[in-house]
């Protein structure tokens, strides 16, 4: 439960993109670990932490509601889009294999307005973490030292009044 609440939006919106650069979260390099381990977390970042998690997931869901929205306008779904977007990104050439010209044109016509969307959610989850007085490295430390600490996600959980 805890895992998917951090990771909500992040983990569902940017694998609709290609090559989309998020604040990270998961996927972390030795280097941050190591970092995380001795990172000391206090309470009232704890706190605020949970805040921004709690506002990051109401943003995802929204922007997730705006991007099902331009692709359903362009007659395309999620599945397809990412589908087409992986083939673009493994192929040099414009034709993918088993795009037809309809679907190309509608993957065009859809991703200016996936990547304006996706750009507005980085730009408001950064200025939400910095709302909060994090840097975002503070915050990805943090992230990453209570992914990997279960008494840091006990007190998150507690904090955000969710079921252990």
């Amino acid at each position: 439960m805890f895992n998917k609440l951090i990771l909500s939006g992040l983990a569902t919106i940017f694998p609709l993109m290609s090559g989309a650069n998020a604040i990270p979260v998961s996927n972390h390099s030795h280097s941050l670990v190591a970092q995380a381990q001795s990172t000391n977390v206090s309470d009232q970042e704890l706190e605020k932490f949970a805040k921004i998690i709690l506002e990051q997931a109401k943003l995802a869901k929204k922007t997730q509601d705006m991007m099902v929205t331009v692709l359903q306008r362009e007659g395309l779904t999620q599945k397809r889009f990412r589908e087409i977007a992986k083939q673009q990104s493994n192929s040099n050439s414009q034709a993918a294999e088993g795009v037809t010209s309809e679907e190309m044109q509608q993957y065009k016509q859809a991703l200016p307005k996936i990547k304006s969307i996706t750009e507005t959610y980085k730009e408001k989850l950064q200025a939400m973490v910095k709302s909060e007085g994090f840097s975002v490295k503070r915050f990805n430390e943090i992230a990453i030292a209570v992914e990997d600490d279960k008494s840091l996600q006990t007190k998150i959980t507690k904090m955000l009044g969710l079921p252990q």
